[in-house]
């Protein structure tokens, strides 16, 4: 088999795969420093990882699908090198991870969706 025709064949496999991969649900990821929210691959957990030794707690704010208005959060109060894990539910649409940092402001990162 010539290489044109390889090439060609492998083009036409991967455009009939296009279809398959939008159906795929992505995971979200927030970070903060070396703190962590992120959600599963189906979107329907949330887990928030300490991942700073600072005796900070942190936590992640989010937002379900089917409670689009209504914020949510996770707390990680367990330290260092921890993970936090939500229950299922709705996908999650959007999220963010803080840092508890006592009576100043917390520390978030952005949104992601």
């Amino acid at each position: 088999m010539n290489a044109r025709k390889i090439i060609a064949g492998t083009a036409i496999a991967a455009l009939a795969a296009l279809p398959l991969l939008s159906g795929t649900a992505m995971a979200i990821t927030a970070t903060q420093g070396k703190d962590k929210a992120y959600t599963t691959s189906s979107g329907a957990k949330i887990s928030v990882y300490d991942g700073e030794d600072d005796n900070r707690t942190v936590y992640g704010n989010y937002y379900r699908q089917a409670s689009a208005g209504t914020e949510r959060t996770l707390h990680n109060k367990s330290g260092y090198k921890t993970t936090a894990t939500s229950g299922s539910g709705s996908k999650i649409i959007k999220l963010r991870v803080c840092e508890s940092i006592g009576s100043w402001p917390d520390s978030c990162s952005d949104w992601k969706a």
